[in-house]
C-alpha cells in the first residue's frame, strides 16, 4: 500500500443469506473506488461463521472461499474478514491481557459490525472506515433542474467526509435514496412524519436527520466504538440506531451528523433492494423499543420500562395500520394481532436486561478502547485472512 495516500477500508456485514446482493454491491462499490487516484482502498467483511463452514443457503461456499470470490469480483482490492474464528482468538487474547470488556460478540449485533470494522481497519493501517450495506450501490451522478449532469466521484465525497470530521471523533454519513432509516411499512397512510417525531421524542434520534450506518457511514480509525449487545435466549439483541444514530448523542462524538441535513443538493445512496431483512411488526418495533429503553436508561432509569410501554402503546393505538399489520404478521384476526402487540411481547424482560447489561459494558469498553486497539495492533494479521 502507498503510505502517501489516504487509506480507506470499505466495510460490509455479510451474513451469507444475502450473498447475491452483497456480492453485487461489493462489485459496484469496488469499481467506484478504483476510479479514485488520491485514495487507496481495501475491503473489510464481517462474517458470523467459521471460515471452514459453509454460508447459510450457500452449501458449496465456505467463508474462506467467499473471500476469494469477492477478491475476484473486486478488481484486485485486498479483502480481509472477521469471522467467528477471529472472534474467539481476539477474545482469548484480550482476556490474557486482563481486558474483560468485549468489542463484539459471536452472534449478530449491530455494534459488533462497527467495532469489528474499526479493529480491522486499524490493523490494516487504514485512516478511515467507510461502511455500506448489501443492497446499496454508488450514486454516480445527478441531474440538476438546469439539465446539468454532475458526477459524484469517490474522491470528492471522501474529501467532504474527511473535512467534516476534521480532527474530531465525529462520524458522518449520507442518506438512502427513497427511504429513511426507520421503516414505514406498517403505518396508516400519511403517518410517516408522526412516527419520525415519536421516535425522535423517545430515542433522541431524529430519523429525518440521522447518521445512517449503511449509507457511507465514515469514521476515523480507531475511532469510538459502538455498543455491542449480547444475544438473549430469544435471539440477537438488535437495538435500532445503536450503531449509527447513537453517535449523535455521545459527548465523545459531538458533531456527528448526516451531511445531507443542510445540503442544498443532497447526495443519496441508492438501494437496489428497497428494504432490508423482512421482519414482523414485533421483530421490527422491538428494535425501536430497545432504542427507547437505552435512551431512558440514561435520562431517567427509574422510568425506563414505563417509557417503553408508553412508546409502544402510542405507536399501536395511533399510528399502526392494524389491518395491514394483521395481514403482514399472518394473524387470523385484527383482534388477535392487537393482543400480540403488547409491551411484554414486543420488548420482553430478558431483551431489556441485555440492553441494560450492554450499556454497563459499553462504559468500560469506551474506557478500554485505546488499550484494546493497542494490544491488538500487529496481532490480527495472522488471523484476519488477507485474500
Amino acid at each position: 500500500m502507498d503510505d502517501n495516500k489516504c487509506r480507506v477500508m470499505l466495510m460490509m456485514d455479510f451474513i451469507g443469506t444475502n450473498f447475491p446482493s452483497a456480492l453485487f454491491a461489493l462489485q459496484q462499490w469496488s469499481s467506484y473506488l478504483q476510479d479514485a487516484k488520491e485514495h487507496e482502498a481495501l475491503i473489510g467483511l464481517s462474517m458470523w461463521n467459521s471460515r471452514s463452514q459453509p454460508l447459510p443457503r450457500c452449501p458449496n461456499l465456505t467463508v474462506r472461499e467467499v473471500g476469494r470470490v469477492i477478491r475476484e469480483y473486486c478488481q484486485g482490492l485486498p479483502v480481509v474478514y472477521w469471522d467467528s474464528d477471529v472472534e474467539k482468538a481476539v477474545e482469548a487474547h484480550l482476556r490474557r491481557e486482563g481486558i474483560r470488556s468485549k468489542p463484539s460478540f459471536s452472534s449478530f449485533s449491530y455494534g459488533s459490525i462497527i467495532n469489528r470494522g474499526l479493529l480491522l481497519a486499524n490493523e490494516m493501517n487504514a485512516d478511515y472506515l467507510v461502511r455500506v450495506d448489501p443492497g446499496t450501490c454508488p450514486h454516480p451522478q445527478t441531474t440538476r433542474p438546469t439539465g446539468e449532469t454532475v458526477k459524484y466521484d469517490w474522491s470528492t465525497i471522501l474529501k467532504e467526509h474527511v473535512s467534516a470530521i476534521g480532527n474530531t471523533n465525529a462520524v458522518v454519513s449520507l442518506s438512502y435514496s427513497g427511504r429513511l432509516s426507520v421503516r414505514n411499512d406498517f403505518l396508516k397512510p400519511e403517518e410517516d412524519e408522526k412516527q419520525c417525531k415519536l421516535v425522535a421524542t423517545f430515542t433522541g434520534i431524529d430519523p429525518r436527520q440521522q447518521v445512517t450506518g449503511g449509507a457511507l457511514f465514515t469514521s476515523k480509525v480507531p475511532g469510538i466504538p459502538a455498543i455491542p449487545f449480547e444475544p438473549s435466549k430469544r435471539g440477537p439483541t438488535l437495538v435500532w440506531g445503536s450503531d449509527d444514530g447513537r453517535y449523535q448523542l455521545l459527548d465523545e462524538t459531538r458533531g456527528s451528523r448526516n451531511l445531507n441535513t443542510h445540503r442544498q443538493e443532497p447526495i443519496f445512496v441508492p438501494r437496489f433492494e428497497a428494504v432490508g431483512k423482512p421482519k414482523t411488526t414485533i421483530e421490527y418495533y422491538r428494535g425501536l423499543a430497545g432504542a427507547v429503553y437505552l435512551q431512558a436508561l440514561k435520562e431517567s432509569p427509574d422510568k425506563a420500562k414505563a417509557s417503553v410501554e408508553e412508546f409502544l402503546n402510542q405507536l399501536r393505538d395511533e399510528l399502526l395500520d392494524h389491518n395491514k399489520c394483521q395481514i403482514h404478521d399472518k394473524k387470523t384476526t385484527v383482534s388477535e394481532w392487537v393482543k400480540s402487540f403488547v409491551p411484554n411481547t414486543v420488548a420482553p424482560g430478558e431483551f431489556l436486561d441485555k440492553i441494560a447489561d450492554g450499556l454497563k459494558g459499553y462504559i468500560t469498553l469506551r474506557e478500554d478502547w485505546r488499550q484494546i486497539t493497542s494490544l491488538l495492533k500487529g496481532k490480527l494479521l495472522s488471523l484476519i485472512q488477507i485474500v
